[in-house]
């Protein structure tokens, strides 16, 4: 049975390959629950804790791409190792952030390709 903030990634998943077929993206295995020496093959080849779940890999004005942290509606938890992770990304020249659900990250991923960020939003 699927979470909720799972199953509202897959239903992002798809409408961003409906709607924007050319974007580069991909979604990060993070959320996932493997066994124990999956896990450990991950981090060796160099999975890390606090990586997002969504990266576009697609410049606009200032950044150089676009990278969520993905929550189910009405919010989840934010962990400190991905407060800092979106913190180092911030610095370093993308535009990341967290969204609440699946309706916030549809608009967010609009107006980043659409080239109409609200930054203080972001």
């Amino acid at each position: 049975m699927l979470k909720p903030e799972e199953r509202e990634q897959m239903i992002l998943a798809r409408w961003i390959e409906d709607n924007y077929p050319t974007t580069e993206w991909t979604a990060s295995a993070g959320g996932m629950r493997v066994r124990i020496g999956t896990a450990k093959k991950m981090k060796a080849m160099g999975y890390k804790k606090g990586t997002p779940d969504l990266m576009i890999y697609e410049p606009r004005g200032e950044w150089h791409g676009l990278i969520i942290e993905f929550k189910k509606t009405g919010g989840g938890v934010r962990s400190a190792d991905q407060k800092e992770k979106i913190a180092k990304l911030r610095a370093r020249g993308y535009c990341a952030t967290f969204t609440d659900g699946l309706e916030e990250a549809k608009r967010i991923i609009k107006s980043y390709l659409a080239y109409n960020l609200i930054s203080e939003k972001l």
